[in-house]
């Protein structure tokens, strides 16, 4: 037993030895650490002894070797460490890059909605003052229309008028030479002698109180300031004949004339 410690201490004196100092570390050659598992493994049982590679010695036990890592292998795994840190930025990234596109497609899904709403709504705007244009110009044209047929219906009510008017003056001229030459007159304002007296056409049918031929001289030109042979003028002569207005419409007449 004796023996087998001594070996356990030589072999770590010698694990000792091979150590290089800490100055060294950066040395390429001597930056990793080697664990000899023999040197430290306890020695309590000669039978229970196993070597370092894990092979058994004594009734058929073995023990699982130290884990030792170099500085390779840590800088491998904090490279992978920071490659999945890494990824994980990368998704993050990504997931609000097509966040922001999203949200920017949105943005423009709902620009283009309101601008072809405007549009719609410019359009409807533009219709209806089309409309309303059309409507004024009808409106318009309609009573441009009505105006011109007012007129048209005036003119041919005045030549209606100046057709009968034309054929109640020759008519009325028609009368009025009949009574003339009924009476013995050959001008309207023509003075003869009559009975005791002399008169004109207008006195002798203010005499008869006819108010029609009254009208009708007066149209013709006679003249309602003429005296008769007692020095009378038609209205005089009226007056001097309205008994009980029996002549009140002939001196309407030539008071209305007279104006």
């Amino acid at each position: 037993m004796g023996q087998e410690q001594s070996t356990g201490v030589n072999s770590l004196q010698q694990s000792q030895q091979r150590c290089r100092p800490c100055g060294e570390w950066g040395n390429k050659d001597y930056n990793t650490v080697k664990v000899d598992a023999a040197a430290l493994w306890p020695v309590t049982d000669k039978e229970n002894v196993s070597h370092p590679n894990g092979q058994v010695h004594e009734k058929g036990k073995a023990e699982s070797p130290r884990v030792s890592f170099s500085e390779e292998e840590l800088e491998k795994q904090r490279a992978q460490e920071e490659a999945r840190r890494a990824e994980e930025v990368r998704r993050e990234m990504e997931r609000r890059v097509r966040e922001e596109q999203e949200r920017q497609q949105g943005e423009l899904r709902r620009r283009e909605a309101e601008r072809r709403q405007l549009q719609i709504e410019q359009a409807a705007k533009e219709r209806e003052e089309q409309l309303q244009k059309v409507q004024e110009m009808r409106r318009q044209a309609e009573l441009e229309r009505q105006h011109q047929e007012q007129e048209r219906l005036e003119q041919i009510r005045l030549q209606e008028e100046a057709r009968l008017r034309k054929i109640k003056d020759m008519e009325d001229q028609k009368n009025v030479r009949a009574y003339l030459q009924t009476n013995g007159f050959k001008g309207v304002n023509d003075l003869v002698r009559k009975k005791f007296t002399k008169t004109t056409p207008l006195h002798t049918a203010v005499g008869q109180n006819d108010v029609e031929m009254v009208k009708l001289l007066l149209a013709a030109g006679a003249n309602p300031r003429m005296f008769n042979g007692k020095n009378e003028t038609a209205m005089k002569l009226a007056v001097k004949l309205n008994n009980k207005d029996s002549h009140a419409a002939v001196i309407q007449v030539l008071t209305t004339h007279g104006k």
